[in-house]
């Protein structure tokens, strides 16, 4: 994959490092384009993360994206 300096996002819920996706336009209603960013490795998870958004998010199969809530600290 390159020598990436970032560690790479892992899925809260299956605790899997994500994978780098190019999300197309008809994958997220965000208009023309393409967005750089991160799916889980189980392709049934609907959990992203794409930086520029800030964050983790739900993609729903409208291309509506959720954030999700940050993770609590313990503490």
């Amino acid at each position: 994959m390159g020598d990436s300096k970032k560690a790479l996002p892992a899925c809260p819920t299956h605790d899997a490092f994500m994978v780098q996706h190019s999300f197309q336009s008809w994958e997220l209603s965000l208009g023309r384009g393409t967005l750089e960013g991160f799916r889980c490795p189980n392709l049934s998870c609907p959990i992203v993360y794409i930086e520029t958004l800030e964050g983790f998010h739900t993609l729903s199969d409208h291309g509506k994206l959720t954030r999700l809530p940050p993770p609590k600290s313990a503490g």
